[in-house]
């Protein structure tokens, strides 16, 4: 199940973004569907969400109560998980390692794209961390400190604490899945360089999410040093040693609205990385 086919940014409007009113109820709704069906395992893919309900929305429709509210910053007092559903086990593939709380957390890291306010910040914060607390109280996980709890604006540490989800990094799955590891193996000598895409290279591309992975899978696996790349939309200005170069394919190319555009973007991709080769 992937919680972006539900509550990401796909679903909405860029008018819309409101962390205040939207749920990721709709993932909830999944699993307790998918599980009635008699599947044996669900795996949910973390990632590209715009909510930031710490996966509340989720719980509730799983048949949990929460006194005070639901939505971000609702003075919530306790929580009651002894009415949920039971599931079929639960496997999470995060894309980030961002936990709950603190300065890599979903509040600070991924607020303001999600639509919050600079003001907004420290008592989302707090917020967020009074939630991980409940959360913790569930089954002893620290919810607040766990890596990937705070994927999919804290979706990752309602699976994890309160389901007792069992918890992965999404990229490394993808490369072991893909057999991206051992292609790059078997290539030896003949592999000159590695090119990976993303769409905003920030320094959320360097907290586990895939571009970075592959980018350090690529360093491990080969035979030697291959050249390694990232062709993205947009790249922030970062010190990072991970990639030899971050190339913006997009830059100077008009406005965003017409880069997105598949030709354009095709257009642009070829010339930003033949340069970059060059």
């Amino acid at each position: 199940i992937e919680s972006a086919s539900v509550c990401g940014y796909g679903q909405i409007s860029d008018g819309d973004r409101n962390p205040f009113a939207l749920s990721s109820r709709g993932l909830g709704e999944l699993l307790l569907d998918a599980s009635g069906r008699g599947v044996k395992k669900i795996v949910v893919g973390l990632g590209g969400t715009c909510t930031l309900d710490a996966g509340i929305g989720m719980l509730q429709a799983l048949g949990a109560r929460f006194v005070g509210g639901e939505r971000l910053l609702d003075p919530i007092s306790s929580a009651d998980f002894s009415g949920m559903a039971p599931l079929c086990p639960v496997e999470v593939w995060y894309d980030t390692a961002a936990p709950m709380c603190g300065e890599n957390g979903p509040v600070k890291l991924f607020g303001l794209q999600k639509g919050l306010e600079d003001g907004q910040m420290p008592a989302a914060e707090a917020w967020m961390g009074h939630v991980s607390q409940l959360y913790s109280k569930a089954r002893g996980v620290d919810a607040a400190n766990l890596p990937g709890a705070g994927a999919a604006g804290g979706i990752g540490g309602a699976l994890a604490a309160v389901l007792g989800a069992d918890m992965f990094p999404g990229g490394g799955k993808v490369v072991e899945l893909s057999g991206m590891r051992q292609f790059i193996i078997e290539s030896g000598d003949a592999l000159e360089a590695v090119v990976i895409g993303e769409g905003h290279f920030d320094a959320q591309t360097l907290t586990g999410k895939l571009p970075a992975v592959v980018a350090i899978t690529a360093r491990d696996a080969a035979a030697h040093k291959p050249l390694v790349v990232c062709a993205a939309g947009i790249a922030d200005d970062l010190q990072q040693d991970l990639f030899d170069k971050v190339i913006s394919i997009s830059e100077g190319a008009g406005p965003l609205q017409e880069a997105m555009q598949k030709p354009v973007a095709m257009k642009n991709l070829k010339a930003s990385v033949k340069l970059a080769m060059r």
